[in-house]
């Protein structure tokens, strides 16, 4: 087998974006779990592992049009996405590459969604273990404290 240099940069280029992003995101998942101090990662190093990223992304998606006979068509190329593994890696890298945008505007920004990730705690029965919740940074809890159970139709009239 012998691919052109414009697949091997496409495949490498992209590839090495998509594990950087999953590289900090593991990093920045470790810190939130505790595996890590969070002091110790500085939010600009997120912003310009995103950046670096992105452009990694970028070039290997330049790098895929070097691969047509006639670039400026593009458009037909990644329009055959049922049979052909390089237009659908150009239809999902765009999507990737706004991800991964999004994810560094909103380290830059200081947004403290930056990675959600969600914790119900059940069996709340009393205002001390809410308050313990609440002190871990457990935002959502269920439990006899807040209701008891009961039929869907008082559920229904409860939330009108």
């Amino acid at each position: 087998m012998n691919p052109a240099f414009s697949v091997v940069f496409l495949t490498t280029l992209s590839g090495a974006g998509q594990g950087l992003l999953i590289a900090l995101v593991g990093v920045e998942a470790a810190s939130m779990l505790g595996f890590g101090g969070a002091a110790a990662v500085p939010p600009m190093f997120y912003v310009i592992g995103a950046a670096l990223s992105c452009l990694l992304g970028v070039l290997g998606l330049v790098a895929s049009f070097f691969h047509l006979g006639h670039p400026e068509r593009a458009w037909r190329a990644i329009a055959m996405w049922r049979t052909s593994w390089l237009s659908r890696e150009c239809l999902c890298l765009p999507a990737f590459l706004a991800c991964t945008f999004a994810y560094g505007v909103a380290h830059a920004s200081g947004s403290p969604y930056t990675l959600e990730i969600g914790v119900v705690a059940e069996g709340v029965e009393t205002e001390e273990q809410a308050d313990l919740l609440a002190s871990l940074g457990c935002d959502n809890a269920q439990g006899y404290l807040f209701g008891r159970p009961m039929p869907a139709d008082e559920t229904a009239r409860l939330l009108d």
